[in-house]
């Protein structure tokens, strides 16, 4: 479910608690549990996971999926470019 339009609030209140998929504006994706938000759609995830590309000229495969594990995220809505409602 994209919920990147943000008049959509009632599918966002819907969804509290719920693993969720957020993409930021410089390519960052953000995994975890929507704890809260807040009116200027700032979010708290929960259990995050941090997933970006890396170009590493030493490697065979130039770009390199990094992951790291941040328990808890806040991420100013300034920044959201889309955010996905998981199974």
């Amino acid at each position: 479910k994209d919920l990147s339009n943000m008049s959509a609030l009632p599918e966002l209140r819907d969804i509290l608690g719920k693993p969720i998929r957020v993409v930021l504006e410089d390519g960052r994706v953000i995994d975890g549990n929507l704890q809260c938000m807040d009116k200027d759609l700032n979010f708290i995830i929960g259990e995050a996971s941090e997933y970006h590309s890396v170009e590493d000229p030493f490697t065979i495969d130039p770009d390199v999926t990094v992951t790291r594990n941040i328990g808890n995220a806040m991420i100013p809505g300034k920044h959201v470019v889309r955010i996905l409602a998981l199974k």
